[in-house]
């Protein structure tokens, strides 16, 4: 596809929807993450890389929002796209990295969600 359906455009969005999430202009952001996407929907490429980081971007705006339940639903749906493709074996140290952030922002969730309580 191409023009405002392209894969292209919804990276553009997604690039733009970061920039105002970093300005803290969490609106915009919003609608720019859901419009990509919705795009990569529409070229029927959900369950790719590319929509697993659009989700976790997401994600990550509706955490910083205080939406954790919204954000940890988003965070779970990319890492099990990401284990998909990568399996059990992460040799890239990008992965892992990308994984350990997934894996660290969900345990913030979980405690702020107070699913967790610490025995000692």
């Amino acid at each position: 596809m191409q023009g405002k359906e392209s894969l292209n455009y919804a990276d553009l969005l997604n690039n733009i929807g970061l920039l105002d999430y970093d300005m803290g202009k969490y609106a915009n952001a919003e609608l720019l993450f859901l419009e990509a996407i919705a795009v990569v929907e529409r070229n029927l490429m959900e369950k790719t890389t590319q929509y697993a980081s659009m989700i976790s971007n997401l994600g990550m705006l509706y955490y910083s929002m205080g939406n954790y339940e919204k954000a940890e639903k988003l965070y779970l749906e990319a890492k099990a796209i990401r284990k998909k493709h990568w399996g059990t074996n992460i040799q890239n140290m990008q992965q892992a990295l990308t994984i350990w952030q997934f894996c660290t922002m969900l345990w913030e969730i979980m405690l702020n969600l107070s699913r967790f309580t610490w025995k000692q």
